[in-house]
């Protein structure tokens, strides 16, 4: 078993890591190293560069370094970058009259995982690295005469197992505590207090409501905008009140300072893109509804059907 330090400094060893890890693979050794995050694999099996800073707990600046100098690494592991006419209709969406936003970088679990062996002062990224190696010699051959190898093999993958489900459950019970402590709050003032269950409150949206990804799927974006909305108002990060016959919105941010509410219907575009990279936008032209014409409508997502035995229809 190679030495956990041997994979900041050897590309081979990085390489010799990863060749038959998979993305899914991938994702299992990310969530054994901190369990509470990978929600962002869920749908879409893409994170940004922000949510790769947050998992690895170091600076967005950090990642975006050891980015710009291992590219020829994490690109074929999948990271993308989406640059020039790919963000076109993103920049017409948010109103942009200047290239604020040059470019989105698109990170895969395996990319992620690279990343591990590359950041060197962070505590989760030596974890990572940590139960990678673990992993790996787990799944290396031995001589099944070797009874000693094969008790200490499987005493390994069950003391993976244990530290998963302590991660898991200490996560749960966090989570559990500040929504106790939500509601507590929330009984002294007018607006209601609601703590996000992961670390983008869109993907709590998303389960919620059951959006998924779907191939044939067509959401209108004026329906999405006013059910986030609804949604919104129930949760208490909106408070609506009419002042001489006008609307006057008051928001309220949310715990993570990067995780930004949706404040427009001209917002809703690009931040569902961050769930659903493939997601796009069109305009509907059609004679069936004339209600509809003109209406923008989103493609490549759509309701999760609840079970015929349930007697019911869509969600």
């Amino acid at each position: 078993m190679i030495a956990p330090e041997v994979l900041l400094e050897s590309k081979t060893a990085r390489d010799g890591q990863l060749t038959q890890v998979s993305n899914e693979a991938a994702s299992d050794v990310l969530s054994k190293a901190k369990g509470l995050v990978f929600a962002l694999w869920q749908g879409t099996g893409t994170a940004t560069t922000e949510q790769m800073a947050e998992y690895y707990e170091v600076p967005t600046e950090t990642v975006k370094t050891v980015l710009k100098r291992h590219r020829d690494e994490l690109e074929p592991d999948g990271l993308t970058i989406l640059r020039g006419k790919a963000l076109k209709e993103v920049r017409f969406i948010m109103n942009l009259t200047s290239n604020e936003q040059p470019h989105l970088t698109i990170w895969t679990p395996r990319a992620a995982l690279r990343l591990g062996m590359l950041l060197r002062d962070s505590a989760v990224a030596k974890q990572v690295r940590n139960v990678l190696l673990d992993v790996a010699q787990a799944a290396e051959p031995h001589d099944t005469k070797d009874s000693q190898s094969q008790t200490d093999i499987a005493q390994m993958i069950e003391l993976a197992k244990i530290q998963a489900q302590t991660i898991n459950e200490q996560q749960r019970l966090l989570t559990a505590a500040l929504a106790t402590l939500g509601k507590t709050k929330a009984k002294d003032k007018k607006q209601p207090k609601w703590t996000p269950r992961s670390t983008s409150h869109l993907m709590e949206f998303v389960r919620e409501v059951g959006l998924e990804p779907q191939s044939d799927g067509q959401v209108y974006v004026s329906d999405l905008w006013q059910q986030l909305r609804d949604w919104y108002i129930k949760t208490g990060v909106l408070k609506v009140e009419l002042v001489k016959g006008k609307e006057k919105l008051t928001w309220r941010d949310l715990p993570n300072k990067r995780d930004n509410p949706v404040k427009a219907i001209n917002q809703v575009y690009r931040r569902f893109c961050e769930i659903f990279p493939k997601l796009r936008k069109q305009r509907y032209t059609e004679r069936g509804e004339l209600e509809r014409r003109g209406c923008s409508y989103l493609t490549g997502i759509g309701y999760v059907q609840k079970s015929a035995l349930t007697g019911e229809g869509e969600v």
